[in-house]
């Protein structure tokens, strides 16, 4: 009997444990008809290359063109950043084949594009293709359009007819429900891409956009109805207009929205207009972001806002405002800067979403981190508040009163910045007082005991990218807790005290 004529059910179901073991696959493939119809899904599935490998793009290419039904079988499409390129190795064959084929790729472009593109495009698409090296951009391009499957993308690289394509407002014929893009649901880009806004899309994450996006991180076609999908958004490392992104908010496209990460605002401003940029963000009133956010985003469950970029000489930033209308966020992470009072000098009271939880965060909160906390900033409260044994217990009390309210709570954690400019643009890193840590783990005990977990971490950094817990209930970390960094990088009072052997005990409070 044939095997053609038996039930790949079980053979189906061990092939679902290859996936992603390419090589394994192909072999597999290799056997028979009859497997390498059951491995070819699997082959195609997710496609994952970087900037180095534009033959293994080019080779792509071809076989779709070959054989346009494998295109369907593309779920998830990554293209990411090589450290450097090769050298170009297109040979005589290459040219030969791509000769062959001239007329294949302009048929397969006007027959994806015509309808939705206008023909200058047209033409620079097609000539992209034949390029001089690297030449992927185009041959991208074709691929993902004839994947009118794909749900994931990541581009870490520019390409600039792949961005026009995905920025293109892709209007159907009439009783037309296939095109590109139009099962899309998570697009990860690196660049300083607008996508429009797709029919599916549930995820767009951007990264390291060089330089001030122009527009909207996000575009809306006129004339295009589509229903509010999106329901996940991060931008890292982008320089954007935060007012302009104030009315992307409003945007009814919007209104499921429910996670908004935001990290490194103006972080990639670079020096082209340095003055200007820092000044329209120290400038900017976070108060109108939390505004906008409470009043458009009533679905928000997580929201995070941090490594916001500003000039410390031009004072504080101006913080954020009340968050209690979020009535589904669960999960907060924000950066201190952002829940600081300009004006206010007692460190109690310094933040009222601290000093007033119930007033300012939502009760339905269940995690909170706050970061970039210094160790100065929490030795002031120490000197204020904290000087006695007697003190720390009213203290620790006090605050264990102010998270009482919130029923859901389940973690409270704090960022510290152990950190210092050192000047000559040089930094150090420096160890926590350990009065200060015991007080912290006294914290952590106190809130262990009705079911909070509260943890203080070392923030990663320049010189450790490891993020490590110096205080939990139960534990505390043993001194120095920058032991997986150069000595050379320490303060010049932490290098003495490394010397002797003695860590930085609780003898000179007069450090607060």
């Amino acid at each position: 009997m044939s095997m053609l004529k038996l039930s790949s059910e079980l053979d189906g179901r061990i092939l679902s444990f290859l996936e992603g073991d390419r090589s394994a696959l192909n072999s597999l493939s290799r056997v028979s008809k009859y497997y390498r119809g059951l491995a070819i899904p699997y082959l195609y599935k997710n496609l994952h290359f970087d900037t180095a490998q534009e033959d293994r793009i080019h080779y792509l290419l071809f076989t779709l063109l070959e054989n346009p039904e494998l295109a369907l079988h593309v779920k998830t499409f990554a293209l990411n950043t090589a450290p450097t390129l090769p050298p170009d190795k297109k040979n005589t064959a290459y040219y030969a084949e791509l000769w062959d084929s001239v007329n294949c790729i302009r048929h397969t472009i006007n027959d994806l594009g015509r309808h939705y593109l206008p023909i200058q495009v047209l033409l620079q698409w097609n000539s992209s293709v034949f390029a001089q090296y690297p030449s992927f951009d185009g041959q991208i391009a074709i691929v993902l359009c004839m994947a009118t499957n794909l749900e994931e993308l990541t581009m870490a690289y520019d390409l600039p007819i792949s961005s026009w394509l995905l920025g293109t407002k892709w209007m159907p014929k009439e009783g037309e429900t296939v095109y590109p893009f139009h099962k899309l649901k998570m697009l990860n880009c690196h660049t300083r891409l607008q996508p429009s806004c797709l029919p599916s899309l549930q995820t767009l994450k951007m990264r390291n956009c060089g330089g001030k996006l122009p527009c909207l991180p996000y575009k809306f076609p006129s004339g295009v109805k589509v229903q509010a999908m999106l329901q996940t958004l991060e931008i890292t490392h982008v320089y954007f207009d935060l007012v302009k992104f104030e009315s992307l908010l409003a945007c009814q496209e919007l209104r499921n929205l429910k996670t908004l990460k935001v990290c490194g605002v103006g972080n990639e401003i670079g020096d082209w207009n340095v003055e200007n940029a820092l000044q329209d963000l120290n400038q900017y009133d976070y108060t109108r972001m939390s505004a906008a956010i409470s009043r458009y985003l009533p679905e928000l469950e997580i929201l995070h806002w941090k490594e916001v970029r500003y000039d410390r000489e031009w004072g504080a930033i101006y913080p954020f405002g009340s968050l209690n209308k979020l009535t589904k966020l669960r999960d907060l992470e924000i950066m201190k800067h952002l829940l600081r009072n300009r004006e206010q000098e007692d460190p109690l009271q310094r933040s009222p979403h601290l000093s007033d939880p119930v007033g300012h965060l939502p009760l339905s909160l269940q995690h909170i981190l706050i970061d970039d906390v210094s160790d100065f900033e929490l030795g002031e409260l120490l000197k204020n508040y904290a000087r006695t044994a007697e003190d720390r217990e009213d203290t620790i009390q006090y605050l264990t009163q102010l998270i009482s309210p919130f029923q859901d709570l389940k973690v409270v954690e704090l960022g510290l910045d152990l950190t210092t400019d050192c000047g000559f643009d040089r930094t150090s890193v420096w160890e926590p007082k350990q009065t200060l840590k015991a007080f912290l783990r006294q914290l952590a005990d106190e809130l262990d005991k009705v079911g909070v977990v509260f943890e203080a971490f070392r923030m990663p950094h320049g010189f450790s990218e490891q993020k490590r817990v110096i205080v939990r209930a139960g534990y505390t970390r043993p001194w120095p807790v920058w032991d997986d960094v150069d000595s050379e990088e320490w303060s010049w009072k932490d290098k003495r005290r490394l010397e002797k052997g003695i860590p930085p005990e609780a003898t000179t409070p007069e450090r607060w």
